[in-house]
């Protein structure tokens, strides 16, 4: 019985170990608006302030900024989807899924195992161009 329960012991500690060192749920907290940012599985997920034609507006833009070539792109009121390629012809799939009327969740993978690093810079973008569709501050008027 004891064996049992001390191989029982190994295997999770190696999991647990295993999981951590594979880095497949990288958690930290997000800008406001946000719920949070994950990156799991080579994909970055988050929770955005946006409708999904909305968000995929702001894809396009991030792409443009970026320099990713747009290969395809679609948009409706519950999802949207934006594919682009960058200069070494590396695959960037961004997805939306509505969650409520006002927010949506975010997916993002580049290449077949994904890139932690330029995800984070695509999704940065991405809520850079959300915010530009804030309204502008009243003129002052001078007296």
């Amino acid at each position: 019985m004891i064996n049992t329960m001390q191989r029982s012991a190994a295997v999770l500690v190696f999991a647990a170990a295993f999981a951590a060192a594979s880095g497949c749920a990288a958690l930290v907290g997000a800008g406001a608006g946000a719920a949070g940012v994950a990156y799991v599985a080579g994909e970055l997920q988050a929770n955005v302030d946006g409708t999904p034609p909305q968000v995929v507006n702001a894809t396009l833009d991030a792409f443009e900024d970026m320099d990713i070539a747009i290969v395809s792109y679609d948009s409706s009121d519950m999802d949207g989807e934006v594919t682009g390629r960058t200069a070494d012809d590396t695959r960037v799939q961004v997805s939306v899924d509505r969650e409520t009327d006002r927010t949506s969740e975010l997916g993002i993978r580049v290449g077949t195992f994904g890139d932690e690093q330029m995800s984070r810079r695509i999704y940065d973008r991405i809520r850079e161009n959300l915010d530009v569709d804030d309204p502008p501050d009243a003129p002052q008027q001078e007296y």
